[in-house]
């Protein structure tokens, strides 16, 4: 309550100069300055100011709003926004109003967050059948929100599509940083294979550069997937490979917490370390 009080009171400070304004500009600036700070809810009150001066919300009004929701795990509100959305696009026929890629992927960062996987799917189908261009951001987002609800079969399922029409499009081409969200999955399941064929492929099928912590990661997902799968033998001697390249190696670190693991199952006789 303290909250709203401040932020209906900044609005009436600042109404003077915004109703003089007459932009819905300078009213998106004001709730992405309370979107940054801790109090993101706050951008709703701008938008009720927004309606109170007979101006009309944009997309970004409704992007920054949304956006708002979801850093507040306020989904169902963020959900509300969707559909009013496309409900005021169609009750003024202006499609400059419907919900675009980045509407989406803000919504399926929010759900991946709560592991809503069924509202997940139902945000997949809703982009898919719109007429919102896909880009790479938009193919990760959803791979991630997959990933994040647990969902394997979900994140591979996008994956696909996006190396098959990664062939026409060489824009869509995956980076990095999707390859490995996917081999922790399948590291955590101890699914050595599958691990190992998405570490060969990152390099000539990724875009952008490969950094070095990357393929540190990459190396030490394989040997995490070999030791979830019982091939003790495989993990001691990726570890020794990962020991011998790393200047600093820490107990405490994920693949510190494997080498643990590798190390017990070793026995101290055959310690790759």
């Amino acid at each position: 309550p303290g909250d709203m009080r401040r932020a209906n009171a900044l609005v009436a400070r600042f109404r003077q100069v915004l109703y003089e304004g007459q932009s819905v500009l300078l009213y998106n600036l004001l709730m992405k300055g309370y979107i940054k700070s801790n109090f993101p809810l706050g951008a709703l009150t701008v938008k009720d100011e927004i309606l109170r001066q007979g101006l009309k919300p944009d997309r970004l009004t409704y992007n920054t709003i949304i956006f708002a929701c979801v850093k507040s795990a306020e989904i169902e509100k963020a959900f509300q926004f969707l559909e009013d959305m496309k409900d005021e696009a169609k009750r003024d026929d202006n499609p400059e109003l419907l919900p675009d890629a980045v509407t989406y992927t803000t919504l399926l960062k929010g759900l991946g967050n709560s592991q809503d996987l069924y509202s997940v799917l139902k945000i997949v189908v809703e982009m898919k059948s719109s007429l919102v261009s896909i880009d790479r951001t938009a193919y990760t987002a959803m791979a991630d929100a997959f990933l994040a609800c647990g969902s394997i079969d979900g994140a591979l399922c996008i994956f696909g599509e996006i190396i098959k029409q990664a062939g026409d499009n060489k824009d869509l081409r995956p980076k990095p940083h999707l390859y490995l969200s996917i081999m922790r999955a399948f590291a955590t399941i101890g699914d050595f294979d599958m691990v190992r064929r998405l570490k060969e492929r990152m390099w000539p099928d990724s875009v952008g550069s490969i950094s070095r912590s990357a393929k540190q990661e990459a190396d030490e997902l394989l040997m995490e997937a070999a030791i979830n799968n019982n091939q003790v033998d495989v993990a001691r001697r990726l570890l020794r490979r990962i020991v011998n390249g790393k200047e600093h190696f820490s107990w405490r670190s994920r693949v510190g917490l494997v080498a643990l693991k590798v190390e017990t199952l070793s026995g101290f006789t055959n310690s790759p370390l």
